[in-house]
């Protein structure tokens, strides 16, 4: 669970403040040296004007590039696949869809840089639009990596 606050119109013009509240399932399972996660999220984005629920799945893998446990130090392979559905009262419902690949370096026991290349195809049924990112990325966790 948690809570975002989005200052969009400081830098897209036009753009709502938005407050986001997110609920997620995770379940992940390692058969071999290639670990595979799986999550569902719920979503509810709350601007000025509107509320909107946005519901995702995701499914991804990922592997060191040694072949064994991804450990502090390691550096390793991702790849995920994500569908969106967003409902909201004042508009009709958006599909959108994200592919995406990348690698990723583990600092330490807390630490984790990522670097991410991303196809999305956005809004699918009704103003169809694709577009391709970089995307960078440092995730920190309370929870330590083991080594």
């Amino acid at each position: 669970m948690g809570f975002q606050y989005r200052f969009e119109e400081n830098f897209v013009k036009g753009e709502e403040t938005e407050l986001r509240f997110t609920e997620e399932y995770t379940y992940s399972i390692q058969p071999k040296v290639t670990e595979f996660e799986f999550r569902l999220r719920a979503e509810q984005r709350i601007t000025s004007s509107t509320t909107s629920h946005r519901l995702k799945y995701n499914i991804a893998t990922s592997r060191s590039f040694k072949g064994g446990d991804i450990d502090s130090g390691y550096a390793y392979i991702f790849g995920g696949l994500e569908t969106f559905f967003t409902l909201a009262k004042t508009s009709k419902p958006e599909y959108e869809q994200r592919i995406g690949a990348g690698v990723g370096w583990v600092l330490n026991n807390y630490i984790k840089l990522e670097l991410i290349m991303e196809y999305r195809i956005t809004n699918f049924t009704q103003n169809l639009s694709h577009e391709l990112f970089l995307v960078s990325g440092m995730k920190f966790t309370l929870d330590p990596i083991s080594s």
